[in-house]
């Protein structure tokens, strides 16, 4: 962990996100996405954050929440989770990734922290658990972005999603999701034939990767 002159926790070395932390000296740096996300979140809602790395998007879900709110995190990367502990302590912090189960996966790492993921050839290994399990009181938002792990989140979280149906913001990235076995257009059958969700694409989508705002019907 590495601490910045304003005190935000990065990951030494990362290329990514703690880089443009660095260099916009502000965690809440993605103004595209936030942009999207933060009109549907209100004073008092409770927030679910998979996939929340050093709490970039969860600093901003906490200020929109207030304190009558609450936001779940969950970052299975034992070094994105020391930063998002220090960096959003009035979150509840959660060191698991969202999946279809409770258990453990191979983590692999990556130059672009961001980007480590479930299984491949790393040695370290990580815990996961259904966000059924957790038994939420409600769901508001949930925003999901856990490197080509979405559809087994999406699984492990069904009967909370029925429950509450909440707004959600999720990945498809074609790369993550081919190296689950999965594919973008699983990922968006399975929110709209089983969820029964509809879903606008930020920005257009292109052949890689894009984010997905999705509204219960």
């Amino acid at each position: 962990m590495k601490l910045l002159p304003n005190n935000i926790a990065v990951i030494e070395g990362d290329t990514h996100i703690s880089k443009w932390v660095e260099e916009s000296g502000k965690l809440a740096h993605d103004d595209y996405s936030l942009s999207f996300i933060l009109p549907n979140i209100n004073e008092g809602d409770l927030v679910v954050d998979a996939g929340a790395f050093i709490g970039d998007h969860t600093i901003a879900y906490l200020d929109k929440v207030g304190v009558s709110g609450a936001v779940y995190s969950f970052e299975p990367n034992p070094k994105a989770f020391e930063c998002l502990v220090h960096n959003c302590p009035r979150a509840v912090n959660m060191p698991y990734g969202l999946s279809d189960k409770r258990g453990e996966f191979v983590y692999s790492k990556s130059s672009n922290a961001g980007a480590g993921h479930l299984g491949g050839a790393g040695i370290e290994r990580v815990s996961v658990i259904d966000l059924d399990s957790v038994n939420l009181k409600k769901l508001n938002f949930l925003k999901l972005d856990v490197e080509g792990h979405e559809i087994a989140a999406l699984k492990g979280a069904r009967q909370t999603i029925e429950a509450y149906r909440p707004m959600m913001w999720v990945e498809c990235n074609s790369t993550a999701l081919y190296r689950q076995g999965e594919s973008v257009e699983g990922l968006l059958s399975y929110l709209s034939d089983e969820l029964k969700y509809d879903f606008e694409p930020h920005p257009e989508p292109n052949r890689f990767q894009y984010d997905i705002l999705c509204r219960p019907r």
